[in-house]
Order: C-alpha cells, then sequence, then structure tokens
C-alpha cells in the first residue's frame, strides 16, 4: 500500500466539501472534527490536537491488509476499541469506510493485475481445438436470468448475481458436482 500522507488541520481550516462530508455523510458535528480521509490523494486530516499516538493507532489501522479487521483477536482490535471509546461513533463510522475504501482499492489492484494473465489462458485453452468441452451457453444465460431475478447483491457489487451463479455453474460442473450432458 502505498504511504498515507497525514494532515493536521483544525476544524476552521476545512473546505466546504469536507464540512459537507462530515454533516452530511457521516453525521458529525463540525466542532467534533477528529479525522476524515481522502482516498484519491491518500490523505487522512486528522484535528490538529489529536495526540501523535492516536495518530499512530490511526495509520495502524488504515495500514492493515488482513482480511477481517472487524474479527475479535484481530491484532488492530486493540486500536480499533481504543479509539472508537476515546472519539465516538462518528469517528469509528468515517474510520471504518476509509478502511473500506483502501480494502476496496488493494483488491481492485490485485484484480486488475491478474485479469491479463488469467484472460490469456482462457484464450489459449479456448483457442484449442483439441477442447472438448462444450459452453452449455443456453443453461447459462437462464441460470444468469434466474440469479438476477433474486435481487440479491454480490459481496462487493462489482458483478450482478447472474454472473456469479454462472460462476458457480462451472465450478460445479468442474468438481464435477453438476452435469449438464443432455
Amino acid at each position: 500500500m502505498s504511504e498515507i500522507i497525514v494532515k493536521r488541520i483544525g476544524p476552521w481550516r476545512l473546505t466546504q466539501e469536507q464540512i459537507l462530508q462530515l454533516h452530511c455523510h457521516y453525521k458529525a458535528e463540525y466542532g467534533d472534527f477528529v479525522i476524515l480521509f481522502s482516498l484519491k490523494d491518500k490523505t487522512l486530516f486528522v484535528n490538529q490536537s489529536m495526540p501523535d499516538d492516536d495518530i499512530k493507532r490511526f495509520l495502524r489501522i488504515l495500514s492493515y491488509e488482513g482480511e477481517a479487521i472487524n474479527d475479535e483477536g484481530c491484532e488492530v482490535e486493540p486500536d480499533i476499541d481504543f479509539l472508537y471509546k476515546r472519539y465516538g461513533d462518528s469517528t469509528y463510522f468515517i474510520l471504518m469506510d476509509a478502511v473500506h475504501q483502501l480494502s476496496e482499492e488493494r483488491l481492485d489492484r490485485a484484480a486488475k493485475e491478474k485479469a491479463p494473465m488469467i484472460t490469456k489462458v482462457i484464450d489459449t485453452f479456448h483457442m484449442d481445438d483439441d477442447n472438448s468441452i462444450s459452453f452449455p451457453e443456453h443453461l447459462a444465460c437462464y441460470i444468469s436470468d434466474f440469479a438476477r431475478g433474486k435481487g440479491w447483491r454480490t459481496v462487493h457489487n462489482k458483478v450482478d448475481m447472474g454472473m456469479q451463479y454462472v460462476f458457480y455453474l462451472g465450478y460445479l460442473m468442474g468438481q464435477g458436482i453438476i452435469s449438464v450432458d443432455d
């Protein structure tokens, strides 16, 4: 992860956009400004009166790349608990939103790096004349339509349920759990 820039500012130096974000999105009071995060600039804006040790705790949490940040026993759990007790709900929500944004960016970057290699393998397999697997296109279409009709969402909302169900179809066919030979 790239380095997060820390900027100490007083509440009176917040931009109009930051004030709106604080009030409207996080329901925090202007005078209670503790932190705000900008993913675009990788900048953590902190209240100028915040102790250095607290800033280090925020940075430890934002830099955490593990899977289960909200699980009991997570290595940054003591920092999260400490900051929640000291700064309250709105700061916790701002922090967790920043963690989510950074996690999404990290997952997106990793997927973007892997996709060209994987599609190259798929293309090679797809173009191979010895390939005896036929794609059940009609079945995949109906399964996709059925899954989209459920109105469910995927975990990260990057694809629709239809795509996820077609993935499951391929996986279960590959495992021999489902056979579509007719």
